[in-house]
């Protein structure tokens, strides 16, 4: 695994692991209906990260002020009941 910097072009999996974190409204005080410029927006103002694994994002990673977030994806590593699993850590 690869723990590099955010770039622009790790835009579209960073989203596909965000979105349905936000969209769920039970992680993060933010609004579930967030676009999805503004969440990523939110997501890489300040220091984003990503976990690169077999040429695919893995997770991703900020760092704000106040602490660290993190968000992983594992469907494919996982068959089964943990093919729908994200783990998040706050």
């Amino acid at each position: 695994m690869q723990i590099r910097a955010f770039q622009p072009e790790d835009t579209d999996p960073v989203w596909s692991m965000l979105e349905p974190v936000f969209r769920a409204g039970d992680t993060y005080a933010i609004d579930p209906g967030i676009s999805r410029d503004d969440a990523l927006n939110y997501w890489t103002a300040h220091h984003a990260y990503v976990a690169e694994m077999d040429e695919a994002l893995v997770g991703t990673a900020n760092f704000f002020s106040a602490g660290f977030d993190a968000v992983f994806d594992v469907p494919a590593r996982h068959p089964g009941s943990g093919s729908a699993f994200s783990a998040v850590i706050a």
